[in-house]
């Protein structure tokens, strides 16, 4: 179940995935929308009628927070890195008390205090867990989004894929308990340890494991890159005992700085300094149009900036090729969050940042401009550039 726009035909919201739906309406002031879903359950969702005209600020906060322009042609261009600090200042204090307003203020809004939506007085963490209370699997990994290091969502829902009795959520499950010993940070040593073990046990089929998994409101727009993994998310590049690792980060579908990923593992490519990965993965499927391609992507070292470390080789229906360089400095960066003294990437942003190595993790989001818009791209290959930062690949979205 989806909200569209009837003016527009575009989506108001993601998938709305409630189990069992017996009934939707609309309350009577038009806010929010009722589900009736099974077990009894009722859910409510905030519809708030945005007035028209929308302020001018709106399409300049779109842009900052895209990094995307439109213009007159209905074609998209990037904008360059936005200075949102300023932005925020200039909006937070947004005059008045409508609809846009108050959304403004909220979007501001420091994320681990504020409410569940602009419109709603439930606090976030209350919203998240009266989701927790009602226990579903959707329901659970929902409350995971929001709470991706929170063990005890994760054995929630390690219990909620272990009762599937299927080989594949078993052993999803296995890992979840896994991760959330490994997040309970006030436990025992001894199932501290205990987890780590465990994780080093499965590291050589977790990537299978995981693959085997994949979320049922994926679109073809989240391409399937499971039979081209070639490591694991829980390993440094097949090194069980390295602390360097993306152990943390959310599978499934996630939202990273506004693009929808399906993360299920990693595609990685060979550097200088170690031969025994491949020099290209190739042949990923894509079967479709885009006008831009979504790539969430990181690197296992740093190069010197301006360094091209890889790239991808787009394969279009007719024949042609194209190429898309990855870029150090400009595309990606190192995976350690303390490398490189805090540079920003030019064409990129930090989409995600988490625990693991000595003083954490990240992931960029790259956005490319598919240079041949109206013709099908059959496949894409992923190219090293055999220098000493290798780039590897977790997911990709199509736009």
């Amino acid at each position: 179940m989806r909200l569209w726009d009837v003016a527009t035909t575009q989506p108001l919201s993601l998938v709305l995935p409630h189990p069992g739906v017996k009934d939707v309406f609309f309350t009577g002031d038009g806010r929010r929308l009722v589900v009736a879903a099974d077990n009894s359950t009722i859910y409510f969702h905030d519809v708030p009628p945005l007035p028209q005209p929308a302020p001018a600020w709106l399409a300049d906060l779109a842009e900052a927070v895209a990094q995307r322009r439109v213009d007159a042609a209905g074609e998209t261009s990037r904008t360059g890195t936005p200075d949102v600090q300023t932005l925020r200042a200039s909006l937070a204090a947004a005059a008045g008390e409508d609809d846009y307003a108050r959304w403004v203020r909220w979007f501001f809004a420091d994320r681990a205090t504020r409410t569940a939506s602009a419109f709603s007085a439930v606090p976030m963490s209350a919203a998240l867990d009266q989701l927790t209370a009602i226990g579903t699997l959707s329901e659970l990994e929902e409350t995971r989004r929001r709470r991706p290091t929170d063990p005890k969502i994760m054995t929630l829902l390690a219990q909620k894929y272990r009762e599937k009795s299927e080989p594949a959520a078993t052993a999803h499950a296995d890992f979840l308990d896994a991760l959330a010993a490994w997040n309970t940070t006030t436990g025992p040593a001894a199932r501290i340890l205990e987890a780590q073990q465990q994780m080093r046990a499965a590291a050589a089929g977790e990537t299978a494991r995981t693959a085997a998994l994949r979320d049922p409101h994926a679109t073809p727009r989240q391409l399937d890159l499971r039979p081209h993994f070639n490591n694991e998310l829980e390993t440094y590049y097949r090194d069980a005992a390295s602390p360097w690792n993306l152990a943390a980060l959310p599978r499934g579908l996630q939202i990273f700085d506004g693009v929808t990923f399906d993360v299920q593992g990693m595609a990685a490519v060979r550097s200088a300094t170690d031969g025994s990965w491949p020099a290209q993965v190739t042949g990923l499927a894509v079967r479709q149009k885009a006008r831009v391609l979504h790539l969430l992507q990181g690197a296992n070292s740093n190069s010197p900036n301006g360094t091209r470390i890889g790239s991808y080789m787009l394969h279009y229906a007719d024949g042609e090729k194209r190429e898309l360089p990855i870029t150090y400095g400009e595309d990606v960066r190192d995976w350690n969050a303390d490398s490189d003294a805090g540079q920003p990437a030019k064409n990129a942003t930090v989409a995600w940042t988490g625990p693991g190595g000595i003083h954490g993790m990240r992931l960029y989001h790259r956005a490319y401009e598919n240079p041949r818009p109206d013709v099908e791209i059959t496949t894409l290959d992923f190219v090293s550039a055999g220098v000493q930062a290798a780039p590897f690949v977790v997911a990709i979205t199509l736009e």
